[in-house]
């Protein structure tokens, strides 16, 4: 694991950064070590999300600043004394001590739209992809609405305690879905999270004022599957791209982180506008005792739309093919090609590639 640090160091300063993505899948192929891989990286990253939501607060008691105006800017002013040496810190210790695996076979350019339409023909990443767009629109509506359901449903003050404890709890099960996922398979344990995910949540359409401690409950075992949704995924996208490579003889994780990319950022736009779109139409006030009207959209937008999306992913998901066994005859049959020998395809046996 220690050969991975560096690149982690990074991934939780700039999870977004595309090139960065891109070299996941190269660290290693093998199919259990990239669930661990990404595992870690995504705990990571969870845990970087606490530490930089919790920063204000943290330097504000650390310097004793007012919470008045001058108090705000010295403790932004400080945060970005700290944040700027971390951040191109790691940026440089990534950039020295990372190296790009030197692999027999490269990108000769296919071209933008003939690579989509290979891409197109990738059938476990088109499932894969879908599967996973319909079920982060649907976990983008909670990320956004939590404090809205929290403050006018549930009438508590405690959304930031419901947040730390969503996310240490997704923490703290990772590691657990990682050991899972060697004994089932990334699919099972995949379909498993988000099965738990969807099945406590559904919980929280009925609940109202006066309820936060069984709403605390819910967003506990919400959590149990949260960590799983991020990294199996990743690691099952690591698969489908050695599957790319067997088909058309290049590696080309670009392509594919990239498409990856606008499908999240796809599902956080239709998420997060069709939400606050559908809340103010419901008739929505800030700061304000909301009608019944708007109470029930928020239920259905938190609850019900998040869940319904979670199952149609599952069914969706229930459809991909590649098993650990499966991938290692992708990993065999890419060595026989690259020595110049035939292969069988393990997903078409039928076909024979050259």
């Amino acid at each position: 694991m220690v050969r991975y640090f560096h690149l982690f160091a990074f991934f939780v300063l700039d999870s977004g950064c595309c090139p960065l993505r891109i070299l996941g899948p190269e660290i290693t192929f093998d199919y259990n070590e990239r669930t661990s891989l990404f595992g870690m990286r995504d705990g990571f990253l969870i845990a970087g999300t606490l530490a930089a939501a919790s920063s204000p607060a943290i330097v504000q008691w650390l310097f004793g600043l007012e919470a008045d105006a001058n108090g705000e800017r010295a403790k932004f002013f400080w945060i970005a004394v700290i944040y700027a040496p971390l951040l191109i810190g790691t940026c440089w210790l990534c950039v020295l001590s990372i190296r790009e695996r030197q692999t027999a076979t490269e990108n000769q350019g296919t071209g933008l739209w003939r690579g989509l339409r290979q891409v197109a023909h990738n059938r476990p990443f088109v499932i894969l992809l879908v599967a996973y767009t319909v079920s982060a629109i649907g976990n983008n509506l909670p990320a956004t609405l939590i404090l809205f359901y929290v403050e006018y449903v549930l009438q508590s003050q405690l959304a930031d305690f419901f947040l730390m404890l969503y996310f240490v709890t997704g923490i703290l099960f990772l590691p657990a879905w990682i050991l899972i996922s060697r004994r089932t398979g990334k699919k099972a344990a995949w379909l498993a999270s988000m099965a738990i995910n969807t099945g406590a949540f559904v919980g929280v359409f009925f609940l109202g004022p006066g309820d936060a401690a069984i709403y605390g409950v819910l967003v506990f075992l919400s959590g149990i599957g949260f960590g799983a949704t991020l990294a199996i995924p990743s690691a099952i996208q690591a698969d489908v791209i050695d599957y790319d490579e067997l088909l058309t003889g290049e590696r080309r994780e670009g392509q594919y982180i990239g498409l990856w990319s606008i499908s999240k950022k796809f599902a956080a736009a239709v998420g997060i506008g069709t939400g606050l779109a559908m809340l103010g139409m419901a008739g929505y006030t800030p700061n304000a005792e909301q009608p019944a009207a708007v109470q029930m959209t928020l239920r259905v937008l938190y609850a019900l739309v998040p869940s319904l999306c979670n199952v149609v992913a599952i069914i969706i998901a229930c459809a991909y093919p590649i098993s650990g066994r499966i991938h290692a005859d992708i990993r065999k049959a890419i060595v026989q090609r690259q020595a110049g020998l035939p292969a069988i395809d393990p997903l078409n046996p039928a076909q024979t590639l050259v």
